[in-house]
């Protein structure tokens, strides 16, 4: 049975890690950490916690912890990881790994040279309905070059009912819009499906409210080395949403697929072809994201994604940022094989 330590509990962990660490049969929630007392003192009842504290430095001397879960914003993730790798503990943190890339080199730096595992919190990367997507675009079913539309839609406006939410998100947005916070996830489902490198891209952003620090609706137009082109949406603070999608178009047909929904579909002139996921899109991918932590933790091996993931959406994001701010297409080298992995 792995120990688990939880720094950080905030809505991801209470949503998310806390009941796939619940659902799992090899894993104890051994301690968990967080600044908000009455949050700890909820969680630590509801899961039968042996430890919790307000300060996460006494949870990584615990020796009844092997491994932890850092799932904290990205300005503080960093240190917290590079003390937990250095206290001897195995990591799992949440995307974004870090606000700068060179913080992120320092996590993958100190995973390299203590020999502990270092897993990035990409929880989509796992879901089976983009792998079968994959499957169906690089067995050549629908030709090349292939043009990818992908949106995400997220975080309602709705600051009178869930005051709580807003004032987070707002801070949020002080520290980047919306592609910084979720760019992370698109950026790996393309290269997921792709597998080709980001020649350069152009982003733009617009506020829908003037009182935003920062842009809350941004569009991404991406060129890749292998001729494939994207257009992206990521979204925040509308009262509605679109329904989110990602679709492949080829010159043979298109693959689509509906996360909410769980199912991909290929149609071409010859054939239609369905694939469905009974289970929950959180849910699924969050235990799978579990079980091959604790996998990684028993067996060993390399970490997938793994923190050069993290870094290579990082390379991404960060470009997106130039293009907004000086509204100019951006060149990339992003070469993940350049970056290296921790744990390899």
């Amino acid at each position: 049975m792995i120990r688990i330590g939880v720094i950080g509990c905030g809505d991801i962990a209470v949503t998310a890690h806390f009941p796939a660490l619940a659902r799992c049969g090899r894993v104890q929630i051994a301690a968990i950490s967080t600044r908000s007392q009455d949050r700890l003192l909820e969680l630590k009842d509801r899961y039968r916690v042996p430890f919790a504290t307000t300060d996460y430095h006494e949870l990584l001397a615990s020796k009844e912890v092997d491994a932890v879960i850092v799932a904290t914003p990205p300005w503080a993730t960093p240190q917290i990881v590079i003390e937990a790798l250095e206290s001897g503990k195995d990591v799992l943190c949440e995307k974004p790994v870090a606000m700068t890339i060179e913080e992120a080199e320092r996590m993958q730096e100190t995973a390299d040279r203590t020999g502990r595992r270092l897993m990035a919190g990409m929880t989509y990367h796992h879901d089976p309905v983009l792998h079968k997507m994959r499957e169906w675009v690089q067995s050549g079913r629908i030709g090349s070059p292939v043009m990818y539309r992908a949106a995400v839609y997220d975080e309602t406006w709705d600051p009178e009912e869930n005051p709580e939410h807003y004032n987070r998100i707002m801070k949020t947005l002080q520290h980047g819009s919306p592609s910084v916070h979720e760019g992370a996830h698109v950026f790996d489902w393309l290269h997921v499906v792709n597998q080709a490198e980001i020649r350069s891209l152009t982003g733009f952003g617009f506020k829908s409210r003037p009182e935003f620090p920062d842009s809350n609706y941004d569009i991404i137009i991406l060129d890749y080395t292998n001729n494939d082109r994207a257009k992206i949406e990521i979204a925040w603070f509308l009262t509605q949403f679109p329904e989110f999608d990602f679709e492949a178009v080829g010159p043979l047909g298109i693959a689509s697929m509906n996360s909410h929904r769980r199912y991909a579909r290929l149609r071409t002139r010859e054939e239609t072809e369905e694939y469905n996921d009974p289970k929950g899109w959180w849910e699924h991918c969050f235990d799978l994201q579990t079980s091959r932590f604790i996998d990684l933790i028993e067996k060993g091996g390399p970490c997938e994604p793994g923190i050069a993931d993290a870094i290579y959406t990082m390379r991404a994001t960060d470009a997106v940022r130039e293009s907004m701010r000086r509204g100019v297409t951006v060149n990339l080298e992003c070469r993940r094989e350049e970056i290296g992995d921790a744990g390899d």
